[in-house]
């Protein structure tokens, strides 16, 4: 990434809490990335129809999710490698891992909702970045454009700096509670990048269609990862990683879950 480019997308994330990088994925590697996507989501809601829990995973009507979407295909390993994220992860972290790469699909939404914003929240306690760095840094390749109509991230500019007043909390799906809002648009192959400590909220999706992003999910090094997935990397990744990806997906802390409920049919782990 050009230092220039660098500085001004360090500069947004700090100040507003998020980013967007232009055309990322691109070609070939986005439409294998679309296809491989399918059918990891074609094979969790198998899971969910079969009355399975996804562990550390949380479903609904509004939108599926997937852990772990290295083991579906190389399109999906290879963002581990990605510059962006290793360029604007460096500069904020220093020192960083891989918390989990997964799939996110946001779902046609249930004609019982008239909100605009359906659940706004934190995925973690803020800090105040302008001295301490983020915990964690979300980074979005968007597998569709993300527009108002699909329902695209409802985000709180500046909000990673703030705890939320008191008569602001628990307020539910407020459509539009906070005048600052805005939607997180992008197109297809974009990427974007959040402080996930800022106030966000998935959108309401008015089209027939899953609104799908992948989540190269950092944290940093102190942080443990989701899972281990070096484990559940297993022999069909193991021997055939690069150094980044090894550094990423290997971690000392014991005790992590070392597979996930929805691998492909017969995957094995370590």
């Amino acid at each position: 990434m050009d230092p220039i480019d660098l500085t001004r997308h360090l500069f947004a994330l700090r100040s507003s809490g998020y980013t967007r990088v232009e055309g990322c994925v691109t070609g070939e590697w986005l439409d294998e990335l679309g296809t491989l996507s399918n059918r990891a989501l074609a094979a969790v809601r198998a899971a969910l129809a079969r009355g399975e829990k996804l562990h550390g995973t949380y479903a609904s009507d509004e939108s599926i999710a997937c852990r772990c979407l290295y083991v579906w295909g190389e399109a999906a390993l290879r963002l581990i490698d990605l510059p962006e994220v290793h360029a604007i992860a460096g500069a904020m972290m220093g020192t960083y891992r891989l918390w989990d790469l997964s799939l996110l699909a946001s779902l046609p939404t249930q004609a019982k909702h008239a909100e605009e914003a359906l659940s706004w929240h934190r995925d973690t306690a803020p800090v105040d970045t302008r001295t301490v760095p983020p915990p964690f840094l979300w980074f979005f390749i968007c597998l569709d454009a993300t527009t108002p109509k699909n329902g695209a991230t409802w985000f709180v500019p500046g909000s990673h700096h703030f705890v939320l007043p008191e008569g602001l909390r628990n307020r539910g799906a407020i459509p539009r509670p906070f005048p600052t809002c805005t939607q997180l648009l992008g197109n297809a192959g974009d990427l974007l990048v959040i402080d996930p400590t800022a106030l966000h909220s998935v959108g309401a999706n008015r089209t027939g269609h899953p609104r799908r992003l992948v989540n190269v999910a950092i944290s940093t090094e102190a942080t443990p990862p989701l899972l281990d997935h070096w484990a559940i990397a297993g022999p069909n990744i193991q021997p055939r990683v690069t150094p980044t990806q090894q550094r990423m997906l290997r971690c000392g802390f014991p005790g992590l879950e070392r597979t996930w409920t929805v691998l492909p049919p017969g995957w094995v782990t370590a």
